[in-house]
């Protein structure tokens, strides 16, 4: 928005800041290569501007610079003119912001522009960019880059007014999981090539899985259990990016289902998408295919839910966003009879299943931390001791790693994990990533807390076990019993209450298949997929 300019600056040490148009933003940022840098965690002014438009943009600029990495350039742009004889020239000098794609190889370079900036020569227009993201007496001596963001006229607003799936339904007949070769099951479509780490499987009839774009900025649905929600920015040509998924959750005990979440949820929140439209012509839109941008394998396949195809009422039960959520509840109902579902789990079997041992179970205590109670595992070979807030809101478990950046060792229970120290782990590579991204030949994500904390990691596997802190613990042949290969992130970064907490990291109990009860389950450690907690007062 003209009248409402977004600027960007870049202070020399290693601060950037600039306005959105309505509110001030502040952050930190780290020279990655040459060519690359890490914005972190975004900080705000809260002002609110009632100006059609300019809220709208502060969002779009929020989510595109927080906690992201960009590939940039700086390009010679127009030379400007000025003075009658025109005897003064400026070459203009643009910053172009790019998302990071990786190669086969390994290697970064420039995907899909982000965003473009015009360098700000204007004296008095720098000094305001700078007092707008800084307190200090002295900002205007220090060392600063003045951005402002260009108006285009092939914008994400123009994008979005021709975006062809809004106000469009969905309902998925595949997508994508992600697996090892050797694990690829025989009924499932495998793409040609030996090296996709990715298979086509059908999605499950009795839960189908439900898309709907609502406008130009926003998604909902339903992935078989659990509803979602999110926001999706359109992108020319034949994309869009999606940000972080927000799901309702159930656990649905049917095989498959939270599988099939998993596949889904991973596939679709934070990233972006390569959109293919078949058969095309008027409300005749027959297939919606998602690829990946990069090397465009398959992801996913969809058909139109119509007004006039009611396709099992789905056109009904999923009209909006509203409704998408509350079918969660009316699927625990329906789903989840609790008396005839658990009678029929039990008798079934997960030892039949899953091998586990008979009535097996594990019992480690837990201790009060700082608000918070933590658990002991111990990783690696031989184990190392780390201790982990339990939360049942979340699903990640991650801890410091060597090298870690500013995350509070001296705060902590124990030394940072020592990959090194370990015979048994192994960092994933980019054909096996999970929740992550690949960058640099890892797999990386991030996790952002309600209270404003949050880290960065690399996706990684060990052998770890629960038990308590004592090192007799590593010495008890029990824990061998339970111990299981786990994925896990080594936290490279940390912000907020992580760096000064007692415990080590956080260990997710949601209910998702990423969690350790889940695994231990899965591998036969555990007869039931469940855990419970006891709490109690110490008497001093």
């Amino acid at each position: 928005l003209s009248e409402y300019p977004i600027t960007i600056s870049f202070y020399d040490d290693s601060r950037v800041g600039g306005s959105t148009g309505c509110n001030r933003f502040f952050a930190s940022f780290e020279i990655v290569s040459y060519n690359s840098f890490d914005v972190g965690f975004l900080g705000t002014t809260k002002m609110l501007c009632r100006e059609e438009g300019v809220m709208d943009q502060e969002e779009d600029v929020l989510r595109l610079l927080t906690m992201r990495r960009f590939i940039y350039k700086i390009v010679n742009g127009n030379i400007n003119k000025s003075g009658d004889d025109n005897e003064n020239e400026e070459i203009s000098i643009e910053l172009h912001l790019y998302e990071p794609t990786v190669t086969y190889e390994g290697e970064e370079v420039e995907g899909d522009i982000m965003a473009r900036f015009s360098k700000v020569y204007d004296a008095q227009a720098e000094n305001d960019s700078i007092q707008s993201t800084s307190t200090s007496s002295s900002a205007s001596a220090e060392t600063t880059t003045t951005f402002a963001a260009i108006t285009n006229s092939s914008s994400n607003q123009d994008t979005r007014e021709t975006f062809p799936l809004s106000e469009t339904s969905w309902k998925a007949t595949e997508i994508a999981y992600a697996v090892s070769s050797t694990s690829i099951p025989t009924n499932s479509t495998v793409p040609s090539f030996e090296s996709s780490a990715l298979y086509l499987k059908p999605v499950l009839n009795d839960f189908p899985i439900i898309l709907i774009f609502s406008g130009t900025n926003s998604i909902s649905g339903h992935s078989g259990c659990n509803g979602y929600g999110g926001e999706v920015t359109p992108m020319e040509p034949s994309k869009f990016h999606v940000g972080m998924l927000l799901m309702t959750l159930m656990y649905c005990m049917e095989d498959g289902v939270m599988a099939q979440e998993g596949a889904y949820s991973s596939l679709l929140s934070e990233a972006t998408i390569l959109y293919e439209l078949i058969d095309m012509g008027g409300d005749a839109l027959a297939e919606l295919i998602f690829k990946d941008p990069l090397t465009a394998k398959v992801l996913a396949r969809f058909n139109r839910i119509s007004d006039s195809n009611d396709a099992g009422t789905d056109g009904d039960k999923y009209e909006d966003t509203d409704r998408t959520l509350r079918r969660s509840t009316a699927r625990s109902v329906r789903h989840s009879d609790m008396s005839k579902n658990f009678e029929r789990y039990l008798s079934e079997g997960s030892v039949q299943k899953n091998g586990g041992m008979f009535n097996s179970y594990q019992t480690s205590p837990i201790f009060q931390g700082y608000g918070t109670h933590y658990a002991t595992i111990w990783v690696g070979t031989p184990p190392q001791r780390k201790t982990v807030i339990v939360d049942t809101g979340s699903h990640f478990t991650a801890f410091p790693c060597k090298g870690c950046l500013d995350c509070g060792e001296e705060h902590h229970t124990d030394k940072y994990f020592d990959p090194d120290a370990s015979s048994t782990f192994r960092a994933l590579t980019c054909g096996e990533c999970h929740d992550a991204k690949c960058l640099g030949k890892r797999c990386i994500f991030s996790q952002v807390y309600t209270e404003g904390s949050s880290w960065h990691a690399y996706e990684s596997v060990d052998r770890v076990f629960l038990s308590g802190r004592e090192l007799s613990a590593v010495m008890d042949p029990i824990n061998a019993a339970f111990t299981s290969d786990f994925l896990f992130g080594c936290q490279t970064k940390e912000t907020g209450l992580f760096v000064t907490q007692l415990a080590d990291g956080i260990m997710g109990m949601s209910a998702h298949p990423s969690t350790l009860p889940r695994a231990m389950y899965d591998k036969g450690k555990l007869e039931h997929n469940m855990f419970s907690m006891c709490f109690k007062r110490e008497l001093h």
